[in-house]
């Protein structure tokens, strides 16, 4: 089941749209099977702004059972219009500064300057290519661009 961290940013994203203008920022993640992940992750990103250009990252966060550094994960696109972008994406986690025991989260520059110019929901899918052990979440954080 998908869950989002929206506490904090629904409020600044109430608060915004009440002052007129949008959340420069969204995340939305999903738990996966970390004893082996195989099945895909559905995301789905709803959109209302269609003029503004945002920069994605792949967020990913791992336990102590994870054995590799870099992997390949197949992301797929589907827009409101049922038009579809798919693509792999080879991630290459940064060195841990912590103890192995302890999870760690990882944000990883997946696009830049993304213009979703379809309001509705934007259905993302994230799957390995391979089952990966040690995987516990992963999600897309959407910033907007500088």
């Amino acid at each position: 089941m998908a869950r989002t961290r929206w506490m904090f940013f629904a409020v600044v994203g109430g608060w915004s749209l009440v002052m007129g203008c949008s959340s420069p920022y969204r995340s939305i993640e999903a738990d996966v099977d970390a004893t082996t992940w195989v099945d895909p992750v559905e995301l789905i990103l709803p959109n209302t702004d269609t003029l503004d250009c945002y920069d994605w990252q792949l967020f990913v966060r791992s336990d102590d059972r994870i054995a590799a550094d870099t992997f390949t994960l197949r992301i797929a696109v589907v827009t409101p219009d049922s038009l579809r972008f798919e693509e792999s994406f080879l991630v290459r986690l940064p060195a841990r500064p912590v103890p192995a025991a302890v999870r760690s989260e990882a944000d990883i520059d997946y696009r830049r300057r993304v213009r979703l110019s379809r309001s509705g929901n934007y259905r993302l899918t994230i799957r390995p290519l391979y089952p990966l052990r040690g995987i516990e979440a992963v999600g897309i954080q959407t910033v907007k661009s500088h």
